[in-house]
């Protein structure tokens, strides 16, 4: 009788079926990079609302790399996930509240010009209080990206790190 059986040890998926024959399938070592022609931001975007935009090309490439980025995450984080679930569950999060180092989606964008940006992960770099506005906004870095970017909290979802939506 055949069987298959599947364990997880050290990074390193292996199936044994009842031949005793095993193949392991290791996971990837290093992190994906974005391919060198997007390393930069776009700087030859004519503002006349070309389609696509050269900003667009830039934000799906961005996005792409970092689905990848959040699957690599995720196969590297089963042991602390299942450390921080021996831990307890962490609190809910208070909305619009966040910790320098967390992770965002880029949300609730409705122009056309800024549509395409929508899904985008962030890093949340700190908090940036306008005096007298009484706005509170967050210096965020879309992951991989390099501009420094000040949006309301109205305009980010919490992302755990690892995750892909």
């Amino acid at each position: 009788m055949r069987y298959l059986h599947a364990r997880h040890r050290a990074g390193c998926l292996a199936l044994r079926l009842g031949f005793g024959v095993r193949f392991a399938r290791s996971l990837p070592r290093y992190a994906p990079t974005l391919p060198e022609e997007f390393k930069e931001e776009p700087t030859n975007c004519c503002g006349s609302g070309c389609d696509p935009c050269v900003w667009e090309v830039y934000h799906d490439h961005l996005k792409a790399y970092q689905v990848a980025l959040a699957r690599w995450e995720a196969a590297g984080a089963a042991a602390a996930v299942a450390a921080a679930a021996v831990a307890g569950q962490p609190s809910p999060r208070e909305p619009g509240r966040f910790d320098v180092g967390d992770r965002a989606r880029l949300c609730n964008f409705k122009t056309k010009r800024l549509l395409h940006m929508n899904g985008l992960a962030v890093d949340i770099l700190g908090e940036q209080s306008s005096p007298g506005s009484g706005t509170m906004r967050w210096n965020v870095r879309p992951v991989g990206g390099h501009r420094v970017l000040a949006l309301p909290a109205d305009k980010l979802a919490f992302q755990q790190v690892g995750s892909e939506t």
